[in-house]
C-alpha cells in the first residue's frame, strides 16, 4: 500500500508542477481511472500470491528485460 500512498502524492503534485502543459480530458480521468483499478487489482490478486524469492527474481527478469529493450530503442 506504501506504492499506492506515493503514486497518490504523485499524482496530486502533478498540476502544482505542470498545471500550464496539462491537458484534463474525460479521455484522461478514465484512464487514470482504469489504471488505478489495475493497480489495485494486480497488488490484491497477483503480488499478495508471491513470496519476496520470486518477486525478485520475477523483478530481476523485468529490469534486465526492459534495460535490453531500452539499449535496442536507441540504436
Amino acid at each position: 500500500m506504501l506504492s499506492l500512498l506515493l503514486a497518490i502524492i504523485g499524482i496530486i503534485s502533478i498540476p502544482g508542477f505542470a498545471a500550464e502543459n496539462m491537458n484534463i480530458s474525460f479521455g484522461n480521468v478514465i484512464y487514470l481511472i482504469v489504471g488505478v483499478v489495475i493497480f489495485l487489482l494486480t497488488e490484491k490478486f497477483l503480488y499478495t500470491n508471491i513470496d519476496n524469492e520470486k518477486y525478485n527474481k520475477i523483478f530481476g527478469i523485468f529490469l534486465f528485460v526492459s534495460g535490453i529493450l531500452l539499449i535496442v530503442k536507441s540504436l
